[in-house]
C-alpha cells in the first residue's frame, strides 16, 4: 500500500501539489455554513475554498467540525455511528528467512514468501474468535492474514532479513476486562505462537515484535476504535446511508467540505473508487459555480 500512495504523491508533486506530512489537523474552519480552510495543532492556518477529508467521516463530522457547522441533528447522527473495531496489526522483524512447514523444497519456500497468506485452523476456530470478540475478549488462537513485504521489496530490510506485516481479526477495541496497554504483549505472543505452527523456525530468527492494538491504531493513525473500514459495511451503513444519510454523495452541509475514503460508499480496500467519485463531485460543483 505504501508503494501506491508513494506513486500518488509523486504524481501530485509533478502536477504542482505541495504535500505536508506530520501535520495534524485540529479543526476545519467554517464561516456562514461554508468551509474557509483548516487549522493545524501547531497553530498554522491554511485558507481554502474547498477541503476534502479522507479521515473517518465520524471523526470529520464530530471532531473537525461541530454542530454549529453541520446542524445539531446531523451531528447527533454522526456521533451515534458505531465503529466496533475488531482488528489489530502485528509487525515482525526477522533476522533470517522464514521456512514454511508446507514447503517441500527451496523453490516452494520462495513462492510461499511472496504470498498473502491466511491462517485459520477451522470454522470452529473462526466462530470462537467471533464469539470471544463479542464478549470483549480476544482468542488465544487468533485468525491472521500476513504478508512478507520484504519478499517483494528487499530494500525494506538488511540483506538476508525480512519484515512481516500481519492483520489480526477478532480483536475487540472494547475489552471486558483489563486494558490494551496490559494485554498488548500477550496478543503479540499469541500471534507468534500461531505463526510458528506453520513457520517452525520463526522463534530462531525473530528479532522484534511490534503490536498495534485497536486502541493503538486509534491513537497513532486516527482509526476510530481501530476500525480500518471507517465503520463496518453492513445494512444501515451502505449505499445512500454511508457514512450517514445527508452526506452520502461526498458532500456535507458545509459548502466546500467533501468526504472521501473508505468510510463512504462503496468503501473498503484500496480501490480508489471513493477518491475518484469525490474528486469528480468537487469538479462538477466547481464547474457549476463558474458557469
Amino acid at each position: 500500500m505504501g508503494a501506491v500512495t508513494g506513486a500518488m504523491a509523486e504524481s501530485a508533486r509533478a502536477h504542482g501539489a505541495t504535500i505536508l506530512t506530520g501535520a495534524q489537523v485540529e479543526r476545519i474552519l467554517c464561516k456562514d455554513q461554508r468551509v474557509v480552510g483548516v487549522v493545524l495543532t501547531d497553530g498554522r492556518e491554511f485558507r481554502a475554498p474547498r477541503v476534502v477529508s479522507n479521515a473517518n467521516p465520524k471523526l470529520t463530522l464530530t471532531k473537525l467540525v461541530g454542530p454549529e457547522d453541520i446542524g445539531q441533528d446531523l451531528y447527533d447522527v454522526a456521533k451515534a455511528v458505531s465503529m466496533k473495531g475488531t482488528s489489530a496489526k502485528v509487525h515482525l522483524a526477522l533476522d533470517g528467512t522464514p521456512r514454511f512447514a508446507a514447503a517441500r523444497n527451496e523453490e516452494e519456500n520462495r513462492l510461499f514468501l511472496g504470498t498473502n497468506f491466511r491462517i485459520a485452523a477451522s470454522i470452529d476456530v473462526l466462530q470462537n474468535a467471533y464469539n470471544e470478540a463479542v464478549l470483549g475478549r480476544w482468542s488465544k488462537r487468533p485468525t491472521v492474514t500476513a504478508m512478507i513485504d520484504s519478499a517483494h521489496d528487499p530494500s525494506l530490510t538488511p540483506p538476508g532479513c525480512h519484515f512481516v506485516s500481519i492483520s489480526v481479526r477478532g480483536v475487540p477495541y472494547h475489552l471486558a476486562e483489563g486494558t490494551w496497554d496490559e494485554q498488548r504483549d500477550d496478543l503479540g505472543k499469541a500471534v507468534v505462537s500461531t505463526l510458528e505452527q506453520h513457520i517452525p523456525n520463526l522463534s530462531e530468527i525473530l528479532a522484534g515484535v511490534h503490536v498495534y492494538s485497536p486502541l493503538d491504531l486509534e491513537r497513532e493513525f486516527a482509526l476510530v476504535e481501530g476500525n480500518g473500514a471507517h465503520g463496518d459495511i453492513v445494512p444501515g451503513h451502505i449505499f445512500d446511508s454511508r457514512p450517514i444519510p445527508g452526506c452520502a454523495d461526498y458532500r456535507t452541509p458545509v459548502e466546500g467540505l467533501y468526504l472521501t475514503g473508505v468510510g463512504n460508499w462503496p468503501g473498503n480496500f484500496m480501490s480508489g473508487v471513493t477518491g475518484y467519485n469525490a474528486s469528480n463531485r468537487v469538479l462538477a460543483d466547481l464547474r457549476r459555480t463558474t458557469d
